[in-house]
């Protein structure tokens, strides 16, 4: 089972009073805060394998405002993301895009 809040706070001080505008300078740290989150969920899941890379377990890169999944290939490990995403998304009201989302196969 995976949780996204590594934060053990109150959910009564958590609510949102207001919305945050974009331009607000805080907004770039808090959504870094939410893709760390996403991150540090995902690469804990123990039901997504990871690939190894020069013997270094690899599930995800994340830049900026891009993540990247690095998976296995297998349907388990995809459904498996897409699930945690959706968990993310209903939990922080980040979206994923997908007009702008690719999927790419090695074929052996």
């Amino acid at each position: 089972m995976t949780t996204f809040s590594s934060l053990k706070v109150p959910l009564g001080h958590l609510r949102r009073r207001r919305e945050k505008r974009q331009g607000c300078p805080l907004s770039p740290y808090l959504f870094i805060l939410c893709a760390e989150v996403l991150g540090n969920g995902i690469r804990r899941d123990e039901e997504i394998p990871a690939i190894k890379i020069s013997g270094t377990e690899c599930k995800l890169s994340q830049y900026a405002h891009d993540t990247t999944m690095i998976l296995d290939g297998s349907e388990l490990s995809f459904s498996r993301t897409l699930y945690l995403l959706d968990i993310f998304a209903d939990i922080s009201k980040l979206k994923v895009n997908y007009e702008k989302t690719e999927a790419l196969w090695r074929l052996t």
